[in-house]
Parts: structure tokens; C-alpha cells; sequence
């Protein structure tokens, strides 16, 4: 911003329903502070369902909050979740969560031309790794993971399409254009066969590319680790829904509907309930906050109500290499009942390799117990592909 406010001429701002207000004029002292306001628009309140119980009484809560809102930077909030980069990830990371200092990256064009920001960490020639996150996250989330695995193999994570830096492509959001992803990365970059890890909505991209491609699983992948997420997503969530509180039910709800992320400090109790454990820390909170509030709007919304008529059960019996099933018994997405769900589909062709349960760990395994997905990352890595069942 150029100058100082006290350097410009007060300016005129038209609200609602409200006659034009002249802004107060702030001395320089308080320039830093203030953030620019965006008027707000008629006809954009959401209609909620009557029968959507809920989901009224979050809204009628953010309605009873509605000036802590304002007043916390709600609008700021809004710009960084319709796909503008608010204040980076790097600014919370703390220990094993920083930045790693090296990577090359790359974009790699979809079956559609939709481009996918994918980096490299490690030495090239080294055995390769594939990190896949999950629903509005990004290469962030694997940090704890590259810093701790790019000294030997060579470590290889992309943004999923609508996430992080890369496009969101064209409707309609679907698995199918997951595993459409998935296998545009590995040509352009896997020359043997690597170790495949999928979180959350990257388990679903890693069934869904063996389902529609069924002949590249024993080419691109040496073993294949799934961790908290399911094959039958339309059924299993009636599950998850059961065992979950009515915030978190709520919160839930909410994530479908097209509306900007509320303030941290107002929602980091829900969120921490939601996306990882009671035992996590406040930083971590923090950090997985500020990558998930990364997410625009429009890709946040679209692939969670997709998500939720996801089936890529045919993709199971797909998966012809050894596989480890990992999750968390306080995940309130993927709660055990659903776990084990997907543990018995695993079972049945005979390829289920091993089941990892983390007691008192959440959603976010990778950030919350790294130590043990990094341990069991290293040891898939090191099944050669034709001890492969």
C-alpha cells in the first residue's frame, strides 16, 4: 500500500440498505492495524434447510457473534478462503512442521489440462515416495513426513487439483478426475516403482486410480499405505455421523455450504475436534487451521459434497500390492466402525499387509503421530516389488 493512511484523503463507503458514511480518518500511528473492508452484497445470506437442525443452530450462534465477526476480520477471512493467499503455513510451522529448505518443483498437466503443482524433495536417483493429501489441505501437510524422509529417498507430493497451487479444473468434481491426477504425476515423475501414501481424500485418490487403472498398480507402486479414509464414502458416512458430537456434526454441515471459514479463534475447539484429537496441542491446531483456511471456497465446498457420494470400492481389489490400513480410534471421520469396515474390504483379496490403530490419535495422523506413519512409510519402502503377494 502506498503511503501512510494518514497521507490519503478520506474515502466514501457504501453499505447495505445505508446512506454513503465517510470513514474516519486514523492518524499514521494506526495505518498498520486497519485492513481494507469490503462492502457487503445483497442476496447473498445462504438459505438454510428448516429441517437442517443443526447447521440453524451454528448460523443462529455466528448470528448471535455476528460483531465479534466483523471485528476479528471476518472479511479477511473471506478473501483467503475464495483463493487468495492469506498469511503462509511457514508462519506457524514449528519443529518438525518447517519448511524443508530444498525441493524442485514442477507442473504436470492432467488428462483434462488441468495443472498440478508437484514438487520433489531428496536425491533424484534415490527410491521414490508419493505423498497424497487430503480434502482442503495441501504439500503442507506432509512436512513432518519430507523433512524426515528426503535425506534417503527421494519424496514426491503434489497440491490436489483446487488445492494449494494447482487448478481446479472443470466440473464436475469426481474421483475419476483424482485418479486422472494421480497417474499424470506418476508418469512424469516415478521410473520405478514407488511407495504410494494416501491421507483422507488422498486413500480415495489412490482406490480411485487403481480402479480405473488397474494395470498401472504393480508398474508405479512397490506398496501402498492408507491412512484414515474409506472406500464406500455414501455409506460409510452415515457411520462417522453417528459416532460424531453435534458440533462436530455441525461443523460438518457447515464445510458444504459455500460460506467464508469463520475466525480461528472462534472455531479452533470445533476445528480441533474435527480434524485432529482433544490431545492435540494449540500450535498444532493452529498450523492445520491456517493450511485448511488455504482452501478456496469453491473446491472446499464442491469435492466434501462429492466426497460424500464417493464409491471407489472397486478399487480395493485393485490394489495388488501390499498395503497397510493406519488410522486413529479418536478420528471422528473415519471412526473405528468404519476403519474396520474398510480393514475386512482390504482383507478379502489377501493383499492387507498390515492395520496400524493409534490410540487417542484423530483425523490428522500425518501431523499428530508422524513418527509413527514415518516408521511405517520406511518399512513399506523397503518391500522390493516382487516380494509382492
Amino acid at each position: 500500500m502506498a503511503g501512510t493512511l494518514g497521507d490519503r484523503k478520506p474515502t466514501t463507503m457504501r453499505r447495505c440498505s445505508q446512506k454513503p458514511v465517510r470513514a474516519r480518518r486514523r492518524s499514521r500511528h494506526h495505518a498498520r492495524s486497519i485492513s481494507v473492508r469490503t462492502p457487503c452484497r445483497r442476496g447473498r445470506i445462504p438459505k438454510l434447510n428448516e429441517e437442517d437442525t443443526l447447521s440453524h443452530k451454528l448460523f443462529r450462534a455466528l448470528t448471535v457473534t455476528a460483531p465479534a465477526l466483523v471485528a476479528s476480520g471476518w472479511a479477511c477471512a473471506h478473501r483467503a478462503s475464495s483463493g487468495r493467499r492469506g498469511v503462509a503455513p511457514e508462519n506457524y510451522a514449528f519443529g518438525a512442521f518447517v519448511a524443508p529448505p530444498r525441493y524442485c518443483a514442477r507442473t504436470v498437466k492432467s488428462l483434462d489440462g488441468t495443472r498440478l503443482h508437484v514438487r520433489e524433495y531428496g536425491p533424484p536417483g534415490a527410491p521414490p515416495i508419493v505423498l497424497i493429501h487430503g480434502w482442503s489441505c495441501s504439500i503442507e501437510v506432509w512436512y513432518a513426513q519430507i523433512n524426515r524422509l528426503s535425506a534417503e529417498y527421494r519424496v514426491i507430493a503434489y497440491d490436489q487439483r483446487g488445492h494449494g497451487r494447482s487448478e481446479a479444473g472443470g466440473p464436475p468434481f469426481a474421483a475419476e478426475h483424482l485418479a486422472d491426477d494421480l497417474a499424470a504425476v506418476l508418469a512424469k515423475t516415478v521410473t520405478e516403482p514407488a511407495t504410494l501414501v494416501g491421507h483422507s481424500m488422498g486413500g480415495i485418490t489412490i482406490m480411485a486410480w487403481a480402479e480405473k487403472y488397474p494395470d498401472q498398480v504393480r508398474n508405479y507402486a512397490n506398496a501402498v499405505l492408507l491412512a484414515s479414509t474409506g472406500a464406500n464414502v455414501a455409506r460409510e458416512h452415515a457411520t462417522a455421523v453417528a459416532e460424531q458430537s453435534w458440533l462436530q456434526r455441525a461443523m460438518t454441515k457447515v464445510s458444504m455450504m459455500p460460506l467464508p471459514n469463520p475466525p480461528k479463534r472462534l472455531s479452533r475447539r470445533a476445528f480441533r475436534q474435527a480434524a485432529l484429537s482433544e490431545s492435540a496441542s494449540w500450535d498444532l491446531v493452529s498450523l492445520v487451521q491456517q493450511i485448511v483456511y488455504q482452501c478456496p471456497t469453491r473446491s472446499r465446498v464442491g469435492w466434501a459434497r462429492a466426497l460424500r457420494t464417493t464409491d471407489v470400492s472397486a478399487g480395493v481389489p485393485a490394489l495388488t500390492v501390499p498395503t497397510t490400513f493406519l488410522y486413529g480410534t479418536k478420528d471422528s471421520l473415519v471412526p473405528p466402525p468404519v476403519a474396520d469396515r474398510v480393514v475386512a474390504q482390504l482383507r478379502e483379496p489377501g493383499y492387507l499387509d498390515s492395520v496400524i490403530a493409534l490410540p487417542g490419535i484423530g483425523h490428522g495422523v500425518n501431523m499428530e503421530a508422524f513418527d509413527e506413519l514415518n516408521a511405517e512409510i520406511i518399512r513399506l519402502r523397503a518391500i522390493a516389488p516382487d516380494e509382492s503377494p
